[in-house]
């Protein structure tokens, strides 16, 4: 019976050390999060981003912002009695007047004697919210806001932030093209080339929500080993019992945070998808549409040689054959777009018509 007993404090006591300092591990984690969490809501380095596209009254710091983000390189005009009646989206097309037009009053009073001028076909919007690039994915939310060309991803941000009702947007910078969305929805897995633009504020939220939850399920574990050498250990109860009460400390806390981090995800349309499955279905689904590729081929040798029959060909017909099918089979493993697979499919239905035209194999060089 003691022995049983030695066994049960001796494997509670290794797994309570192992589960402490993974506990520590993950609230230093949670703690630097938090932080982070903080230091966005508290930042304020964008004096626009208390206003919407109707506010009014916008001030000198932020008019200031909004001359420069439509490159004008000359001191922005004092605000007055005509700004103040203005709307922010009317400040913002005002500013891009002076900066696009060229006649030599708006030239000048835009870029004085500089001659680097705005090029750009849309205004610049620098609204409130602060994005996060997450690359590989797309951002759908459930509707259409805007789409258009996007050079950068600062236009494409431009883009969102020009409508109030956009949660996020996807943008590719080869196609060099981007789709502001609205409405709540999760990331979704994309092209290599997708990069969904989401944000800032929720992906940190969804970084403390994850290791909230790591964190209650580790104190769980605490305090069922804690339980289980308890009454064994009859000296050390009341050093058990208070780690039992700190344990119970913790995960009220925790507890709390978890409520309020659930408020803050549906308050910002939450992102219920983790990235890092998302990543296993993207690989897990190139795989599989390169398998089928392969099976299609060979299926499709098969059923050629069996129209065709048996008969002989050349050594250098037959050389261009398995050429032809080991490139194949190493273009379908290492193409990665749309467009490599639709020029790889195109390449095999003329390399099969051309076998057909010519029967299938060339006569024997006699």
């Amino acid at each position: 019976m003691d022995k049983i007993n030695n066994d049960t404090i001796n494997n509670a006591i290794l797994r309570i050390e192992t589960l402490e300092k993974e506990y520590d591990l993950y609230l230093k984690q949670y703690q630097e999060a938090y932080k982070n969490y903080i230091n966005i809501l508290n930042s304020s380095s964008n004096p626009c981003e208390k206003y919407k596209l109707e506010s009014k009254g916008v001030s000198q710091e932020c008019y200031n912002k909004i001359w420069t983000d439509q490159k004008c390189t000359t001191q922005a005009p004092t605000v007055g009695d005509w700004q103040k009646t203005q709307s922010y989206d009317g400040l913002v097309h005002d500013s891009y007047l002076w900066a696009t037009l060229t006649d030599t009053s708006h030239r000048e009073g835009c870029y004085g004697t500089t001659t680097d001028y705005n090029t750009n076909l849309e205004p610049t919007y620098s609204l409130g919210k602060k994005f996060t690039l997450v690359p590989g994915r797309t951002w759908w939310g459930t509707h259409g806001i805007k789409e258009g060309a996007a050079s950068t991803k600062e236009e494409c941000i431009s883009m969102c932030a020009s409508n109030s009702s956009c949660t996020g947007a996807t943008f590719n910078p080869v196609k060099r093209y981007c789709w502001a969305r609205g409405g709540d929805g999760a990331l979704s897995a994309g092209l290599s080339d997708d990069n969904a633009l989401i944000p800032k504020l929720k992906g940190i939220v969804l970084i403390l929500n994850r290791l909230n939850e790591k964190l209650m399920t580790i104190n769980n574990d605490l305090r069922t080993e804690t339980n289980k050498i308890t009454p064994i250990m009859k000296k050390e109860k009341e050093d058990n019992q208070k780690k039992l009460q700190k344990f119970d400390e913790y995960y009220y806390e925790l507890n709390e945070d978890k409520g309020q981090m659930a408020k803050l995800l549906n308050d910002y349309n939450s992102i219920d998808a983790d990235l890092d499955s998302q990543t296993l279905f993207v690989n897990q689904q190139n795989l599989g549409f390169r398998l089928w590729a392969l099976a299609s081929f060979i299926l499709c040798l098969a059923i050629f040689k069996k129209m065709n029959g048996s008969t002989g060909s050349s050594s250098v017909d037959s050389i261009i054959n398995i050429v032809f099918f080991i490139s194949v089979i190493i273009l379908i493993f290492g193409l990665s777009k749309p467009a490599g697979f639709a020029s790889l499919g195109l390449a095999i239905i003329l390399f099969l018509i051309y076998k057909l035209q010519t029967g299938g194999s060339s006569e024997p060089v006699s």
